[in-house]
Order: C-alpha cells, then sequence, then structure tokens
C-alpha cells in the first residue's frame, strides 16, 4: 500500500533536509582539504595574475600597478590594456585576498579538529572562494594583454643546473646545430635522438640554459618566448603526470581524471593548458620520450612550422628512438653520436685525471685502451673515469680492460641488444667501488621515483634503517658514514645533484641508465627478474592495480622478491587480500597521499618483513596485526594522521627505529610500549602532538584519571637493555626537562619546549641551566631545538659565564656549549621581544655549528641582531614578526653590544621573510650590510619593505617575490635595480 501524502511529503523533506545536512558535513569534515586546494589555486592565480600584469608592464605601460582602486583599472585601459584583462585583473586580485584570508584564519585556529562550528564556517568561505579562484584560473586562458611583451618568460623557465664543462664536451657543435633550429621559421618540431648515456639531456639542458634571463651569452635565435617549460617523460611517465607537469609550470589547476579514462578524457583535461597556451609563444622542453603521442593530450598546440615569428611555438624532445622522432612529426632530427677519438679522451682524462693517468709509466697507455672500450660513450667515459681515478696500480687498469672487453661480448636477457652490453659497460664502475656496504647503498638508490631527487637525510636514513651502514659507534659516525658514501657515489657520478638549479645540494639523484643498471644488478643481473620490485612513481591508484603490479613476478610464492617500492604513486587502498610474499623484508609505501588506512590481512602476506615506511601518507591508525610482524626493525609513519600507537606494537621485540615526527593528532603511546622495545635504538617523537609523557612508571595509578595512568612514562626511555642512541621528544615541563636531561643511557637530538611556563626575563647562564637540568651533558649532543608556544617568556639573554670567577664557574662555563646544534625553531613565543648575548663573544662559544633559524609568530621580536654574531648560519627564515622593523637595528634603544654589531653575514645563503607587516629595511642605524654568500631571497607579504640593503649579485641565483613589491622597491645606488632583475622570479 502506498505511504500516505503527508507521509511521501515527510519523507521527502527528511531526504531533502539529509542530504543538505551531508552536503554541509561534507563541506565541515574537508575543510583541511579545501583550504589546502585553495591555497593551491590561490597560488597559481597569484601567478596568472602576475604574469598578465608582467605582460602588460614588458609592453612598456609604464607606471602601471594593479592596486585594489578602480583607478588602477581605469589607467591599464587608458594605456592599451583589453577590457576583459582589466576586469579579470581586478577579479583576481579580489579572490586571492579572500583566499588568503580563509587560509590565514584556517592557520590561526586552535584545535581545528575539536572547532567544530568555527571549522564549518571555515569551511563553507573555503568552498566558495575555491570556485571562484578555480572559475578565474579557467578563464586566464582567452585573456590577452592588447600588446604581445616578453611575457612570463622568467616565471616558467626550468632553473637548470649549469651544464659541468667534463659533460659538455663535444656538444658545442650540437647545441649551436639546434639553436639555429630554434631561429628557424619553417621548423617547429626538433627531435633529440641518441643511445641512452650519450648527452641528450645535457644538450637539452644546454639549450634552456639559453633562454634564461641569467644566460651570458644570448641564444643565436631571435626568438622571446612567453613560455619556457621543462618536462620529463621518462619510461614510466603517464599522458595526465605529464599534464599535471606542464600545468604546475604554467600556473593551471587541472581536473582529476576517472580510473578509467579514454584519450577524449585526457585531451578534455588539458582544454586549460591549450586555452592558455593558445595566444601564447612557447618553448616546450620534452626530455626522455619513450613513446610517441598527440601534442593535443598535453594540451601543447602543434607548432606548425610556417606560422613565422608573431606566436613563435618550438618543441624540442629527446629520444633513444628514431621511430619516435618520426612519429612525432620532428621536422628536424639531430642525431647525437658517440664522441669523436679525441673528444672521448679529453673527457676520460678530465675525470680519470691526469695525475692518475701519469701515476706509473704504464697507465698512460692503458687508460687509452680504457677510454677507447667506452666506445665514445660519454657516461661511460665519466663514470668509468671517476672509477679508476684513484687507481695506481696498472693490474687495476689491466683487469677494467678485460671487463669492459667481456661486457661488449654479452647481451642481456630481456633488453635490447643496444642497452644489453652498455649496462655490463656501465657495472665496471659499480665493480669498482671500494666496499660491498657501498655498493649496496648505491643498489638501493633505485628504490626512488626515476628522476626524482632524492633528500640526503632520508637516504642515508634508509641506510640505517635496513642496516646498511648501522655500526657499533653512535649514531653520529653511522650519519657520517653515510654522507661520505654519498660524497664517494657522487665522486664517481654514479649519483647526481638533485637540484633543478645551481648550488641546491638538498638531494641527490640518478641518471635513468644508471638507475636501470642497479635495478638490473638488484635482479641478479637480469636472472631474476622481480627480485626488487620496482613501481614507485608509476601512477598506481587503484587496489585492483595494486593487485595487478603485486602478481606481475614469475615468482609463485613471492619467495625471491625481497625489496618493494611502491612509494609516491596514487595509492588510494591496498587491498585486503594479495598473493603472500614471504621473502619481502622492505615495502616502501611513503608518499601515496591518498592513502588512508593499512589493512590487517595486508600485512598478514608479508610476515618477514623488516622495514616499512609509511611516512607523508594519510594513513589514520596501525592496525593490531602489525603486532605480528616480530622480525621489523624499521617503521616509520611520520608526517601520517594516526591518532594512537596500537598496544601490539611492544611485540616488535627487533624493532630499532621507530619514527612518528610530525604526526599531529598523535595523542596516546599506551603505557609498556616504550619499555618493550627492548632493541629500540631510535625514537623520534619531535613535532608530534604528543606530550602526555608521565614522569615515573608509578605516576597516575592512584589518580581517577586513566587516560594518564594508560600513558608511558619517560622512565621507559631508560628502562632497557639497550641504549637510545637518538631522541626526538617534546615536552612541557621543567621537571620532564630536569628528568630527561639526567637520563644516561638515552641521547636526547631533537627536543620541542612546549607551552612550557617561564619567567618573563630567560636568563641562560651556565650555572643556572646546570641547576635546572642537573647537568649540561645533553646540551652536548642536541641537533635541533623548538621552543613551541612559551607565551610567558619577553626576554631571552645568553652569556657563557657568570661573571664569579670561581673554578667551578669556570669549568661550567667551558661546559656549556651546544656543539652540534644545527636548526633552532621559535614558535609563537607571542611576548617575546628581544634575544642576544650579553658578551658577544659567547656566540661562537656557545652555537659554533647553528645554521637554520626559523622564527615563526614571535609578534613583538624587535630584531634579529643577535644572529650575526653566529659563525655558521646558512638560513634564515622570519615569519609573521610584526613589530620587526629591520632585521639588525643598531639605532634607538638597541644595547651598546649590539651597536657594535657586524654587518656581515658571511655563510648565508638563504634569507627569507613571510608577512612582515613592520619590516621596511634589512638593516638600519648601522654601515651597510652585506651578504656575500646569499643565493635565495625570498619576500612574501612584506608590503613595507622598500629597500635592499646590501643584495648584490655575487652568488645569488634567485629573488622571489611580487612583481608588485618589486615595483615599489627604492634603491640606493644607479644599477643596483638592473643588476639585480635577471634573478627577480615573481611569486604573488
Amino acid at each position: 500500500m502506498d505511504a500516505p501524502a503527508d507521509q511521501q511529503v515527510a519523507d521527502s523533506t527528511s531526504t531533502c533536509c539529509a542530504i543538505h545536512l551531508w552536503s554541509e558535513l561534507d563541506d565541515m569534515l574537508d575543510v583541511a582539504r579545501n583550504v589546502r586546494r585553495l591555497e593551491e589555486t590561490v597560488g597559481q592565480l597569484a601567478a596568472q595574475r602576475s604574469s598578465l600584469h608582467g605582460a602588460i608592464v614588458d609592453a612598456h605601460v609604464v607606471g602601471v600597478d594593479d592596486g585594489e582602486d578602480g583607478g588602477a583599472a581605469d589607467r591599464l585601459r587608458r594605456l592599451g590594456c583589453t577590457e576583459e584583462a582589466a576586469n579579470w585583473l581586478g577579479r583576481a586580485r579580489v579572490a586571492e585576498k579572500q583566499g588568503n584570508a580563509v587560509a590565514a584564519d584556517y592557520a590561526a585556529l586552535s584545535m581545528p579538529r575539536l572547532r567544530l562550528v568555527a571549522r564549518y564556517r571555515i569551511g563553507k568561505r573555503a568552498s566558495r572562494a575555491l570556485r571562484q579562484a578555480q572559475q578565474l584560473v579557467q578563464e586566464r586562458g582567452a585573456i590577452c594583454a592588447a600588446r604581445r611583451g616578453v611575457g612570463s618568460f622568467a616565471a616558467t623557465t626550468h632553473q637548470s643546473a649549469p651544464t659541468p664543462a667534463a659533460a659538455a664536451v663535444g656538444m658545442e657543435d650540437y647545441l649551436k646545430e639546434a639553436l639555429g633550429y630554434i631561429a628557424d621559421d619553417a621548423v617547429g618540431v626538433i627531435g633529440v635522438c641518441g643511445m641512452g648515456g650519450v648527452g641528450k639531456t645535457t644538450l637539452l639542458r644546454a639549450i634552456n640554459n639559453s633562454f634564461l634571463p641569467t644566460a651570458r651569452q644570448p641564444p643565436a635565435s631571435s626568438k622571446v618566448f612567453d613560455h619556457v617549460v621543462w618536462a620529463v617523460a621518462s619510461k614510466e611517465c603517464r599522458i595526465d603526470r605529464l599534464q599535471d607537469d606542464v600545468a604546475k609550470k604554467l600556473g593551471l589547476p587541472l581536473a582529476s581524471l576517472p580510473d578509467e579514462h579514454s584519450d577524449a578524457d585526457l585531451e578534455q583535461r588539458a582544454l586549460p593548458i591549450a586555452e592558455h597556451l593558445k595566444n601564447t609563444s612557447f618553448l616546450m622542453l620534452l626530455d626522455d620520450l619513450w613513446e610517441c603521442f598527440d601534442l593535443k593530450l598535453i594540451g601543447v598546440p602543434y607548432p606548425d612550422g610556417g606560422a613565422g615569428d608573431e606566436l613563435p611555438r618550438k618543441v624540442v624532445l629527446t629520444t633513444r628512438s628514431e621511430i619516435v622522432c618520426g612519429n612525432m612529426k620532428a621536422d628536424r632530427v639531430l642525431n647525437v653520436e658517440c664522441l669523436k677519438p679525441d673528444d672521448a679522451w679529453t673527457l676520460f682524462e678530465m675525470n680519470a685525471t691526469a695525475a692518475a693517468v701519469t701515476s706509473h709509466p704504464a697507465i698512460a697507455g692503458l687508460a687509452r685502451e680504457v677510454a677507447g672500450e667506452c666506445r665514445g660513450l660519454p657516461l661511460a667515459l665519466i663514470t668509468i673515469g671517476k672509477a679508476l681515478s684513484t687507481k695506481t696500480d696498472p693490474e687495476l687498469w689491466r683487469h677494467a680492460i678485460d671487463k669492459l672487453r667481456d661486457a661488449h661480448l654479452h647481451e642481456i636477457t630481456g633488453m635490447e641488444e643496444e642497452n644489453a652490453g652498455m649496462l655490463r659497460v656501465l657495472k665496471v664502475s659499480y665493480d669498482y667501488l671500494p666496499t660491498t656496504t657501498m655498493q649496496e647503498c648505491f643498489l638501493t638508490c633505485c628504490l626512488w621515483p626515476e628522476d626524482y631527487s632524492i633528500e640526503r637525510e632520508k637516504l642515508v636514513e634508509c641506510w640505517l634503517g635496513l642496516g646498511l651502514i648501522a655500526g657499533s659507534g653512535s649514531i653520529d659516525d653511522d650519519v657520517e658514514t653515510g654522507a661520505r658514501i654519498i660524497a664517494a657515489l657522487k665522486d664517481v657520478r654514479l649519483l647526481e645533484s638533485g637540484g633543478d638549479v645551481v648550488g641546491d645540494t638538498r638531494g641527490v639523484r640518478m641518471h635513468d641508465m644508471i638507475r636501470d643498471m642497479a635495478i638490473w644488478i638488484a635482479s641478479d643481473c637480469g636472472a631474476t627478474r622481480n627480485r626488487w620490485l620496482v613501481r614507485a612513481g608509476v601512477g598506481i591508484k587503484t587496489a585492483s592495480k595494486l593487485n595487478e603490479q603485486w602478481r606481475t613476478s614469475p615468482a609463485a610464492a613471492g619467495a625471491s622478491t625481497e625489496r618493494v617500492s611502491l612509494m609516491r604513486n596514487l595509492i588510494e587502498e591496498l587491498p585486503a587480500r594479495l598473493p603472500a610474499r614471504r621473502g619481502v623484508r622492505a615495502l616502501m609505501l611513503q608518499m601515496n597521499t591518498s592513502l588512508r588506512a593499512i589493512p590487517g590481512s595486508f600485512l598478514r602476506c608479508v610476515p618477514a618483513l623488516t622495514y616499512l615506511d609509511l611516512s607523508d601518507t594519510i594513513v589514520m591508525a596501525l592496525p593490531g596485526e602489525i603486532g605480528s610482524l616480530v622480525g621489523l626493525r624499521y617503521l616509520n609513519v611520520s608526517g601520517t594522521f594516526i591518532g594512537a600507537l596500537p598496544p601490539e606494537l611492544l611485540h616488535l621485540t627487533q624493532l630499532e627505529h621507530l619514527l612518528l615526527s610530525d604526526t599531529n593528532m598523535l595523542d596516546s603511546i599506551p603505557r609498556n610500549v616504550i619499555l618493550g622495545l627492548q632493541k629500540l635504538k631510535i625514537l623520534d617523537v619531535f613535532a608530534s602532538r604528543y606530550t602526555r609523557w608521565r614522569l615515573n612508571a608509578d605516576d597516575g595509578d592512584d589518580d581517577d584519571d586513566a587516560a594518564t595512568a594508560s600513558e608511558a612514562s619517560l622512565d621507559e626511555l631508560e628502562a632497557r637493555n639497550a641504549s637510545i642512541k637518538f631522541l626526538g621528544i617534546n615536552v612541557s615541563s621543567v621537571a620532564a626537562l630536569r628528568k630527561l636531561s639526567g637520563f644516561t643511557n638515552v641521547s636526547t637530538r631533537r627536543l620541542c619546549l612546549k607551552d612550557m611556563a617561564g619567567p618573563a626575563s630567560l636568563t641562560l647562564l651556565p650555572s643556572t641551566l646546570s641547576d635546572t637540568l642537573g647537568g649540561l651533558d645533553m646540551l652536548e649532543r642536541l641537533q635541533h631545538l623548538a621552543i613551541r608556544s612559551c607565551t610567558g617568556v619577553k626576554d631571552i639573554v645568553i652569556d657563557a659565564g657568570s661573571g664569579s670567577g670561581s673554578d667551578s664557574d669556570d669549568e661550567l662555563r667551558r661546559s656549556f656549549r651546544l656543539p652540534k646544534l644545527d636548526r633552532l625553531r621559535l614558535l609563537s613565543v607571542r611576548h617575546l621581544e628581544t634575544i642576544r648575548f650579553r658578551h658577544t663573544t659567547a656566540a661562537a662559544h656557545v652555537l659554533p655549528a647553528l645554521r637554520r633559524i626559523n622564527i615563526l609568530n614571535c609578534f613583538q621580536l624587535k630584531n634579529a641582531n643577535w644572529v650575526l654574531h653566529l659563525p655558521a648560519l646558512e638560513h634564515l627564515e622570519l615569519h609573521y614578526c610584526h613589530d620587526m622593523e629591520a632585521i639588525v637595528d643598531g639605532g634607538g634603544d638597541t644595547a651598546a653590544e649590539d651597536r657594535r654589531t657586524p654587518t656581515t653575514f658571511p655563510y648565508l645563503k638563504t634569507l627569507a621573510v613571510h608577512g612582515m607587516r613592520s619590516l621596511a629595511c634589512l638593516c638600519r642605524g648601522v654601515p651597510a650590510i652585506s651578504f656575500p654568500a646569499l643565493e635565495i631571497l625570498e619576500v612574501g607579504q612584506c608590503y613595507a619593505l622598500r629597500r635592499l640593503d646590501g643584495v648584490r649579485p655575487l652568488k645569488l641565483r634567485e629573488i622571489q617575490g611580487s612583481d608588485e613589491w618589486w615595483q615599489q622597491l627604492e634603491w640606493e645606488e644607479d644599477g643596483i635595480k638592473d643588476a639585480l632583475f635577471p634573478y627577480f622570479k615573481n611569486h604573488s
């Protein structure tokens, strides 16, 4: 029987209300994601706005800014800007302000997951602002200035590292030919073809560098491009990822794709790129193509070779296949050949070094033979030359010749003949690594995605976790060993610098041919396929796709698969059931930023795991089945959303590394879990939410607070058989700090003092610190110190002595130093006004190694004079210090000691200032400041900053800031603006 009409109405109303409520609830629950997407979209919008405004300025619209008032828009129109461009600029600026306001309100929200009403309101605002910003970004492609200028050239040029002289041998003629093709109106697509390791990427980098604003010699081409975009295709690259890379360089958002999609879906997704590029000129540099594809699929209009100079459009691609060049409709193909004998010898000798070649009479002739066996391939000449550069025994050179000759006689299963012999040739450089440890460390690098920049710290951490470099000494010795191995691998060119810009030393990467060799060696030189299952960065998204990849190994029970790398994919969920892989020892799932859960049944498929990395995912909990991995030695859940450690963790009696840093939801570590981890050597809870340590094991037993009684105690850290060599921890009381400093079996390396009460004036003397801590031993090992939300402190004074002159005080003074402190962070110390050394000579003694300082939300801090006394400072970041008018301030009420401040930052490489609303200059009241080592200057939302005192293009690589800010700068000398302009990069 049908329901009564009034019941139907009620049901319909309930359904509508439920739908509305669900929509509202969805806005609230997804607020973090919406704010994050809003920030990204606003950043893209700002880049587009600045790009368009820059095009108008470069078209000689002098004196125009994009201010808030209607007059600015009128001036734009009067001076030749189109109506639609002026209108779009105004709306974009408003949308940026609204988006930034939403993001700022969310960032200021205390405990956002608990403030439901405020979170809901911000979520609604974020959704509205996101839709508006996305609409404006979509509209930008159809907007043009009235006249075409240089455009956003500097904003989208790939800031490539310089090509080493050794790598550029024999490239000069190829570069000249390529630039000639770019200058030719009849040429649209240029193919650069050659075998792996022959120097195609080196040539492409040289082409790119020819169009940098800092190029010493302009290219032979007279073309001026709005955009110069570099993208790497690579063997594993998918079209959607290539779209993402191009869109990111252009500051455009793209829609997501369904799991099953067609070429039509890809072309539809690329429309924003196509719309953006259809009225602009561009030079597209596509590196390492393995298959042909329609350029329309990535939104790139096909270059018409006869289009003339009005909109010059060029595509330069590199590939190993002439067929790919043909299918990509290359108008010209530049075949890069192996080097001629004279060039080959020059390149080999540069890497083997003249000292080694002339170290023995017999070696000179043998060296010529080795170079000949490399057959002119630059990659082989470089890596093998480096491998032999320390060898002075002729027998070792003869052995190398035998290996190289043998390499040319073999083929490798499953690989084309060209690569077969070449991997064996390159393997000689691997064979000559001096230790098995170094060889194993090198092979591990192939577990990261192709062409990925691997952070050095994370690489060494991986080696430690795998047990490759862990010795019987201290953690410092192990880390130093890792650093030496990285340096040695770079020296023999098996690794190269990972950064795309000059001087970037934060990461390392592998040449794709070297990575292929490493994967091949790890698979027993091709004999055991998928012994290491490496599917990193290949775009795996669904559980079904992961299941398919998991089953690719021919070994039925998976016993031959030892390491599995699925890092940096798009995995959203893991299959509940998979074929067991009982031989798998290492599983890498980090950087799958959509991965929410780890099924317990999945862990049962890999029962022999010793290494598990889940960092930088959104996993919210560890299943109880984690306790069944009784052989686990390394567990990394840093940067995840886990709220509690499972009690089953205490069964991991072999666990040595437990990494929990940056777990902002971690609220519970159960009692006795840490105590049960008898072999734990590294525990890092630094910068997590967790501060609920009980002082003693029996604290809370008689309390009514069951939650407190169930938490871990500091005693558990000490009451174990093994020493904790590395501890990262947050503490919130002086009592906890004192107890921690008294542990003899624990080495505290990263310490966060959070929400601690303290006096308004804090004088750090060795005597007072010794009384507080019960000794100064802990300071000797500290590497990273953060002080957060200690709101009572107004003044910090540091001194190395008490002034009493007693023998005991002298001993304390000599021991009062933080010799290993590398980084200091002051976060939300809201009433802090001054930091100073009582005697500036104390700085070099107390903080001899401090390299990085981050100061955030210290609203009342007056200046940063004290940092000038730090002898090793390389990186300084200041955010939202609202009362600071100058970083170095020698006037006003400044102490006499500070007025004698030196005015040189001798080693400072990076200076970043953001949201400093009162900052007017870098220094005042002192002689002109200088930054002889400065490479990067970042300025954001510092609207009062009008002068860049002391900034000169000595080692400068980049000045980041908004175009509006750059235009309002005042210059102390004529010519300084022109000298610095090539380094300016718009980061609105």
